[in-house]
């Protein structure tokens, strides 16, 4: 965990702004804020003409630098983000009506592409203007009344955009990549093409001659971030050159079996969610027999696949280690993971149902929710159950699931709001984040406008109500939570109240605040300040949030995501953006753990009423530090071992006389990481006394005239 003492400075370029960010909007009540949302600045129609490009590049904020990527000087290489922010700032100034490719429609590329495995590339290559500073300085460029006036040519400038980006930036398949060259609608100019395009893929090729449009297969020998690099040749002489990044996760990841498509049997509110099942089959074994079923959770994009759900379920080589003890492994994938909860809980009904439709009789499964995906399974469990169904699960595994709800600082919600006319991440997430699934899980939600009472979505509460009807969680199952926020209270390195985000930027041209502070402790504060005070040609915004209270969730133990840390990633071209603090508490281990509570602060370890205040059979809890969301310690490794496989193998004991005494020794059982020895001179009787070891052998000073020994494996330290 990152020090408390110090801010937070890393300099990654734009990627993720809040990448997996799963939640909305806040209100503004009475005394809740002093706000103000102008219009964007216009050009006059009767200075249209005079823009020949047909883009005037300062009717939008440059937050990405485009005037850095002329392809003649060295920029960063541009990330997926980035380049919607160039494409998102290009369609914001156009002045021709020109339709051209938008951020929306490149992130819909991106997502067939993914289920496609292929790796699209997309250019830029623009001409545009801009008013010089000599003209606003003359006179001859003018803001007045929401309309930037031109009164002559020679007010602009001709400039160049020349940039390139992957829009999949990154790879779990790094020994065979397809890259899909750009064509079309992912050539996006208004000049001529070059007589040569040359692609240098970081393979050690170096730049090798591509005709637009054909797919290149790379092949990688190691992971890590690679810088791509593009040079563009005309006929004239004219040579651009520009990079881009992308990553390679893994440079293999193995295929599933097969793969389900599904369509759910069970409407909800007249509508039937759709996704995929992979089923990844033990060694040798063709056919589903030994089930253990994964739940995806809230994948804002949609983009997380195979690769990405195999990576998260293989963390400390789990699935590898089920696969090798004779289990199959069955992944769910949403088509539309940010649908409602119940939708997408009668798909995994379904699901459920095909599975125990081929599986032999009598045999039962764990089951484990990830993330959001326990809350699915939740009320696909007690759904199933309530229609008379068996759903055959013989353990639900909630995996540090929001039973009773998730946080995302409501600081940082509204700074999100604040910058999303000017920042295509920030209004894509703003969207998004007004989505079912998002709505349903968030303990507090900014709203529009902000509230001094902050509270969760209605949503949420038909959620509840619905799950109540239900009796809330199933019967059936042994009901098991794990949480990787921590048992003991500990909080994520700040104390409530304290500032999260300092963002402060000071010249004579702009002025510009977006600071976040954390929840206090039901205490009145300012949770955000944000201002976008410019000197020309845009009009001035600011926005002060103030609430009259909520409880500590911000820095309250819970599984954690870094945020605050992403957001200081960000690049920005006035200023920088401080994360004061790392972390902030993502999923609260009162709720991971199904406590109903607004004391998230409550004492976990040894608590003697625990088990009366939660509806799970067996809970599982880091004693130190909090841990990422849906991180896979190696503490925790075994807690999900020790639920799924019913027991381990029996060791074949010898036992043989040694100075008087008698030795055991017994072969290695696989996952045993203790063997306990119990000895009795009645075989009928074992007593519940026993001494434990990680060897494979064990001795006995003294023969007593008539002893019987056993010896168990077990999953747990020796002296556990």
């Amino acid at each position: 965990m990152l020090s408390t003492c110090f801010p937070v400075r890393v300099r990654t370029g734009f990627a993720c702004l809040l990448s997996l960010l799963l939640l909305g909007l806040l209100p503004l009540g009475s005394r809740a804020s002093h706000a103000s949302h102008a219009a964007p600045i216009t050009l006059a129609d009767a200075d249209r003409e005079l823009v020949t490009s047909g883009i005037l590049l300062d009717l939008s904020p440059d937050l990405a630098g485009a005037v850095h990527y002329d392809g003649l000087q060295d920029s960063p290489p541009a990330s997926s983000s980035l380049f919607r922010q160039l494409v998102f700032q290009l369609n914001r100034s156009t002045v021709d009506g020109a339709k051209r490719t938008s951020a929306a429609h490149l992130r819909e590329i991106a997502q067939v592409a993914r289920q496609q495995s292929l790796i699209p590339l997309v250019l830029l290559d623009m001409d545009y203007q801009r008013v010089t500073a000599e003209a606003v300085d003359q006179g001859q460029a003018r803001a007045e009344g929401g309309e930037l006036r031109i009164l002559g040519p020679a007010a602009l400038q001709s400039r160049r955009l020349f940039a390139a980006a992957a829009l999949v930036d990154h790879t779990g398949q790094g020994r065979a990549v397809t890259f899909q060259l750009p064509v079309g609608e992912l050539w996006i100019s208004n000049r001529a093409e070059p007589l040569r395009l040359e692609w240098d893929f970081a393979d050690g090729a170096g730049f090798v001659s591509r005709e637009p449009g054909t797919q290149v297969v790379v092949s990688y020998t190691s992971t890590g971030s690679k810088t791509l690099r593009l040079r563009a040749t005309w006929a004239d002489g004219d040579t651009r050159e520009t990079s881009l990044s992308f990553t390679v996760n893994r440079l293999i990841t193995p295929e599933p079996s097969e793969v389900w498509n599904l369509t759910s049997a069970y409407p909800y509110q007249g509508a039937l969610a759709t996704g995929s099942a992979y089923v990844y089959l033990a060694p040798g074994r063709t056919v589903l027999t030994r089930p253990v079923l994964l739940c995806e959770g809230f994948d804002m994009d949609n983009t997380m696949f195979w690769d990405e759900l195999y990576e998260l379920g293989n963390q400390q080589e789990l699935v590898e280690t089920l696969r090798q003890q004779g289990f199959d492994m069955v992944v769910l994938n949403f088509s539309e993971s940010t649908d409602y909860i119940q939708r997408n809980g009668l798909l995994l009904a379904t699901l459920l149902e095909q599975v125990n439709s081929v599986l032999p009789a009598g045999e039962r499964y764990p089951l484990i929710g990830a993330s959001m995906g326990g809350l699915v399974s939740r009320y696909a469990l007690a759904w199933l159950e309530q229609q008379g169904i068996d759903p055959l699960v013989r353990t639900f595994l909630s995996f540090d699931s929001p039973q009773a709800g998730a946080n995302i600082p409501l600081s940082i919600q509204h700074w999100l709001d604040f910058f999303a006319e000017e920042v295509e991440e920030a209004a894509h997430f703003r969207s998004r984040l007004q989505t079912p699934a998002a709505r349903q899980m968030l303990l507090v939600m900014a709203e529009e406008p902000p509230n001094t009472e902050p509270a969760a979505d209605p949503l949420r509460q038909v959620l509840l109500n619905e799950l109540a009807a239900l009796g809330n969680y199933p019967t059936g199952p042994r009901l098991v939570a794990v949480t990787n926020g921590s048992g003991t209270s500990l909080h994520q390195g700040f104390a409530a109240g304290e500032q999260l985000i300092r963002y402060e930027y000071r010249s004579w041209l702009v002025d510009i605040d977006g600071n976040c502070w954390s929840l206090g402790d039901q205490t009145p504060q300012t949770v955000f300040r944000g201002e976008i005070n410019q000197f020309w040609p845009f009009p001035d915004r600011s926005q002060t949030v103030l609430i009259n209270g909520a409880p500590p969730w911000d820095n309250a133990p819970g599984g954690f995501r870094n945020t605050m840390v992403e957001l200081d990633q960000s690049a920005v071209p006035y200023g920088d953006i401080v994360a004061l603090h790392a972390n902030h508490c993502f999923i609260p281990t009162t709720s991971a753990l199904g406590l109903v509570t607004n004391t998230p602060f409550r004492q976990i370890e040894g608590a003697p009423d625990l088990y009366q205040l939660t509806p799970f059979d067996a809970l599982y809890y880091p004693l130190g530090a909090n841990q990422e969301h849906v991180e896979i310690s190696p503490e925790s490794l075994w807690w999900f071992l020790g639920e799924i496989v019913p027991e381990l193998s029996a060791p074949e004991l010898a036992i043989q006389l040694v100075e008087g005494g008698v030795q055991l020794s017994w072969n290695p059982v696989p996952l045993a990481r203790s063997y306990r020895i119990q000895q009795t001179a009645d075989p009928a009787h074992w007593p519940a006394e026993s001494v434990s070891t990680a060897g494979l052998s064990w001795s006995v000073a003294e023969l007593e005239p008539r002893m019987f020994y056993r010896v168990t494996a077990s999953m747990k330290v020796a002296g556990q």
